[in-house]
């Protein structure tokens, strides 16, 4: 926000904003670069407190308050006080000022948590600019469509790379919200790949990814702004006060470096200095062409390669400052993906059986206007065939463990059945059982066979499942062989191992020597005052009388005497004599060895039981 002065800025530095950063907060994100020091400041921001909704109002009077104690509306210039202008509703500029998610809200999938209410894409707006932005993305505008009052502008992008509808803020406010971008980029890591198919304005800046995240000129874009713009005492502060609420930084505020350590400068760079090595494909099917290379880095590495494809083995090459978009749909018998630097693959599916497709890889550094190819020496071309006869697949092809006691049957387990090029491209492929194992296509009906229908050339995954039949004798069965076959493909098996166990008979004799020699004595621990540390038992069979009381720092071991932990509060005496009454004195005890003290004084607690005959 370059309205702030730089002078203005040391002073809130000065005085300790910037200290608000947890000591070896961003310890974990040291000596990283790229998608690892995204992943690594994920880690570190991620599982922040949450906030209502509803609590957004309040956020704002301590994230968003101007020194006159106004709303900071990066929308408009209008002069809002807190609670009191809170939309409501609105017809033009300044009548009030609402909740708006710089990030759109539809572009994550509406009211989802913790999303919805995070304050790092949340501010407060003018309602009316913020209706008229709706979700359109960010961008630069030549031509606006609307104005509002401070500059933000509606209209078509004059940003390279896209030309549809875009909403773009005033300049000392852009890096403000490119960085709340990249915070966005980065805390939601874990889930943000699937947002692109959410709406078809984040489709248009977000990739199915989680690195990079941002198409490329979306990116550039934001690279661009965050340079221009350079983090503000506005910022800085309102990080400190979103940290108090939610318990987590902005890191691309704190450390502004980490912008460019993650996604590079946004400056051009010169065409890569090597081709690729090893250009080849795998083993095709008959529709896939699984492709692998060596990315061969020289001085300048490719950020990303660009693979033509096509029937014919003519290709015209890419033109710097042209993008080639992905085009996969080859009924035209022609194509092109883009790769990633990392990926070193791609594999090509939805290919027609039996068709020789060639293929061109192309290594490039930018994007969009500023795209460089490498076309010159002798780009890497090779070709591939998929297969025209009909092919079954199984996975896994091996299925053990089955098992059961008795009559009957296992449960079951299931393989994956696949075909491709399959003659008539309509028809059954039949699976057929053992004399042990028995088949289904719904896992319900077994029988001997089971038929697995298709009606195109290719038959997309399918679960099989299997299991031991009823009534067999005990033993093992191993290496039985389920059978598929039809739809002009040999017949491929399934390999099923499992045991059957017989039921033991009824035990053969009943136990002797039963007897009731043993007295289960129970109590309730002395709780009050010392507690002990556990009881002795004493016993005699010939009366109370006869058991003599314990003296202090002996220990006894002799047969009639037990030592119980407190807290137990019953022991079994067992090995007592039949027909017997015996008597048992209880002498609760503190300390241990030479230090223990019996009490002995007062009432003893004492208890007669006879054992049965």
């Amino acid at each position: 926000m370059k309205i702030l002065t730089t002078l203005f800025l040391s002073l809130i530095i000065s005085l300790g904003l910037t200290a608000q950063i947890p000591a070896g907060y961003y310890d974990g994100a040291t000596g990283k670069t790229g998608a690892e020091l995204k992943t690594a400041l994920y880690t570190i921001i991620k599982g922040h407190s949450s906030v209502t909704y509803d609590y957004l109002w309040t956020a704002f009077q301590s994230t968003d308050k101007k020194a006159d104690g106004k709303v900071w509306d990066m929308y408009s210039n209008c002069s809002f006080t807190f609670v009191t202008n809170q939309c409501g509703t609105y017809s033009v500029e300044c009548d009030c000022y609402n909740r708006e998610h710089s990030w759109p809200k539809s572009w994550f999938g509406g009211t989802v948590a913790p999303m919805y209410t995070d304050l790092f894409h949340l501010v407060p707006t003018d309602g009316k600019v913020n209706g008229m932005r709706g979700n359109y993305p960010f961008g630069t505008v030549s031509s606006p469509t609307y104005t509002s009052a401070n500059g933000t502008k509606l209209g078509p992008c004059s940003y390279p790379g896209y030309a549809g509808t875009v909403f773009e803020p005033v300049d000392e406010y852009k890096g403000d919200f490119a960085r709340n971008y990249f915070y966005m980029a980065t805390r939601y890591e874990n889930i943000i790949s699937a947002w692109h198919g959410n709406d078809a304005n984040a489709e248009a800046v977000l990739q199915a990814n989680s690195f990079p995240v941002f198409e490329d000129w979306f990116k550039n874009l934001l690279i661009a702004w965050n340079n221009a713009d350079p983090v503000s005492a506005k910022e800085i502060a309102r990080n400190n006060a979103v940290y108090a609420i939610q318990l987590n930084r902005n890191p691309y505020i704190d450390h502004n470096e980490y912008v460019a350590s993650v996604w590079g400068s946004g400056t051009v760079l010169p065409e890569p200095t090597n081709h690729v090595l090893s250009f080849a494909n795998g083993t095709c099917t008959s529709t896939t062409i699984p492709l692998t290379w060596n990315n061969n880095d020289g001085t300048q590495a490719a950020d990303k390669f660009l693979v033509l494809i096509n029937t014919t083995g003519t290709f015209s090459s890419p033109a710097d400052g042209t993008p080639v978009s992905d085009d996969l749909n080859l009924a035209d018998n022609a194509g092109a993906v883009n790769v990633v630097h990392s990926a070193q693959a791609y594999t090509l599916t939805a290919l027609n059986p039996g068709i020789t497709y060639y293929f061109k890889i192309f290594p490039y550094t930018n994007a969009g206007t500023s795209i460089n190819y490498k076309t010159d020496g002798t780009v890497p071309a090779i070709s591939a065939a998929t297969l025209s006869t009909a092919q079954l697949t199984v996975q896994p092809s091996t299925l053990s463990g089955f098992s059961y006691s008795g009559s009957g049957p296992s449960v079951s387990q299931s393989y994956t059945l696949s075909g491709a090029a399959l003659a008539p491209v309509s028809g059954t492929i039949t699976v057929s059982g053992t004399a042990a194992f028995e088949v289904s296509a719904d896992n319900s009906t077994f029988g001997s066979s089971a038929p697995v229908n298709y009606t195109s050339s290719t038959l997309a995954g399918t679960p099989v499942y299997v299991r031991l039949k009823a009534g067999l004798v005990a033993g093992s069965y191993t290496s039985q062989n389920v059978a598929n076959s039809g739809g002009g493909s040999t017949t491929l098996n399934v390999s099923c191992s499992g045991t059957v166990t017989a039921i033991l008979p009824e035990p053969a004799n009943n136990a002797s020597n039963i007897s009731g020699h043993s007295i289960l004595l129970e109590w309730s621990d002395a709780l009050d005052g010392v507690q002990p540390a556990g009881y002795l038992i004493r016993r005699s069979s010939s009366g109370f009388d006869a058991i003599a009381s314990p003296i202090d720092g002996t220990t006894y071991s002799a047969t009639g005497d037990m030592y119980v932990p407190f807290g137990q509060e019953y022991v079994w005496v067992r090995d007592l004599a039949a027909s017997t009454t015996y008597y048992f004195k209880l002498f609760p005890y503190s300390g241990s060895g030479s230090s223990i003290d019996y009490k002995t004084n007062g009432s003893v607690p004492q208890v007669e039981k006879t054992t049965q005959p």
